[in-house]
């Protein structure tokens, strides 16, 4: 690390920079730190820094500090050593759509230099101990796009994602995890990291993830909901104000940011679903110290779905970290008539897991193909047999009973709408309402407000 006597020594030597301020010198350090993922990219030898910046961060810079392209060559000569040891800093949102203000003028991005917060591998050489390469080459070949990174500090940003090649061993380094060629498989990192890739052009971080899970856990949200909220109040550092213009006078017209990118600025509901899965996934591979493999060929859904099979049978039982708890207050041990000992021993369920769709089958743990379907794809034959419990004969056409009377009204019974349900929905449509499909829908009554209660009165009483 460079010390102050050093620095000032070197000050000597640089008259250009005497009629600096030191306001100048600290925003220097700020936005170079900023820029060093960046520079790191040009650099051979990551251990120390280059002598002299790549032309277009020296821009960017200049750009950004309203300085000479001397004055940056200057501080860089001056403060490199300085930039290159310092820990990561955390700027603030202003600092953030400054640098990509000033680096999308620059051009950054489209030529050799990347954007704030743009999504690098973690490595610089091969990690694969087969290599001939193993921890020596730089790796090359260099892939570079488009993308999407949601934050929970600086919002939704326009980002670069590059991925880089190993020759000797055809692997393909990403931000999260290698691909190799030949195998077609997709091995991530030892670890979590701070970002993780929920789709080809969408990053979330992983702080943004832990929000979510938290709020699926004591807010029941589903993932709808969780876009919903991070696009309305999470997706800009001002979006306080942008939500109530008229209260902080700003202006009225919408802001251009995001309009000429070619990813989308809005969080979906599959982003918030793939991003959650992935995280859960690397935080169990990480409790155990294994890594998470599977193939990269796939469609995402198929993908992880193998990997979600195994967590999920692994947890079951003794998998759950309070299995193994009894206490005074949840188990009892009485004895009975006989003598015996018997146990009473609490247990605790979740309404949402009852009524999992499954094979009709009893005790069958085959799982169904589609939520629609009554049997699992070995129980398909069942399904020409007649529903009712103790029946063998063939079903009707269109029926799901066979000919005999008694079963044929047991299922018109079945599907007779006479639910509560169905006349809430009956008599809501009736006065010109209906239960909107999600929380940001439309409203179809403007004219005033309905109490639950006046509904259902309308239609002769209380269900």
């Amino acid at each position: 690390m460079c010390t102050l006597s050093e620095v000032l020594k070197s000050l000597e030597c640089l008259p250009v920079l005497g009629s600096i301020s030191f306001h100048d010198l600290l925003r220097f350090v700020q936005f170079a730190c900023m820029a060093k993922p960046a520079i790191k990219q040009h650099t051979l030898d990551i251990c120390h820094p280059p002598e002299d910046l790549p032309g277009p961060v020296e821009k960017l810079l200049a750009g950004v500090l309203t300085l000479s392209m001397d004055v940056i060559h200057s501080f860089w000569a001056l403060l490199r050593q300085v930039v290159w040891h310092a820990n990561a800093v955390v700027p603030s949102a202003d600092d953030v759509k400054q640098y990509n203000r000033h680096g999308e003028a620059q051009g950054i991005g489209k030529s050799d230099i990347n954007t704030y917060g743009d999504i690098y591998p973690p490595t610089r050489v091969c990690l694969a101990s087969d290599c001939p390469n193993y921890q020596m080459a730089i790796l090359t070949d260099p892939a570079t796009y488009q993308a999407t990174r949601f934050t929970l500090d600086y919002g939704a940003l326009p980002i670069f994602a590059t991925s880089m090649y190993c020759r000797k061993c055809f692997r393909r380094y990403h931000h999260n995890y290698s691909v190799h060629k030949n195998t077609e498989t997709r091995a991530y990192y030892p670890g979590v990291p701070c970002t993780i890739q929920a789709a080809t052009h969408f990053f979330i971080d992983t702080p943004l993830l832990e929000l979510f899970a938290n709020a699926k856990v004591f807010g029941w949200q589903v993932n709808m909901n969780c876009a919903r909220i991070y696009n309305v109040a999470l997706a800009h550092p001002n979006v306080y104000m942008l939500n109530n213009k008229l209260a902080f006078g700003m202006p009225l017209k919408e802001e251009s940011v995001g309009k000429s990118w070619p990813c989308s600025l809005k969080m979906r509901d599959e982003d918030v679903l793939n991003g959650f899965f992935i995280y859960s996934l690397l935080l169990d591979k990480a409790e155990k110290q294994s890594q998470l493999v599977h193939e990269h060929t796939s469609q995402h859904r198929t993908r992880i779905d193998g990997a979600l099979i195994v967590r999920n049978k692994e947890t079951e039982g003794i998998g759950q970290e309070a299995y193994p708890h009894a206490c005074d207050k949840c188990f009892v041990v009485l004895d009975d008539e006989l003598g015996g000992k018997v146990k009473i021993q609490a247990a605790v369920c979740d309404g949402n897991t009852i009524g999992h769709p499954c094979c009709t089958v009893h005790d069958c743990k085959l799982p169904l193909d589609n939520h629609r379907l009554r049997f699992c794809s070995h129980h398909q034959d069942h399904r020409n047999i007649c529903a009712v419990e103790g029946c063998g004969l063939a079903c009707s056409p269109g029926s799901n009973t066979c000919h005999i009377t008694e079963h044929q009204q047991l299922e018109d019974a079945y599907y007779k709408p006479a639910k509560a349900l169905f006349q809430l929905h009956a008599r809501l449509k009736k006065v010109g309402l209906s239960i909107p499909p999600d929380s940001m829908a439309a409203r179809q009554r403007r004219g005033g407000r309905f109490l639950l209660g006046e509904v259902l009165d309308m239609d002769g009483g209380m269900c």
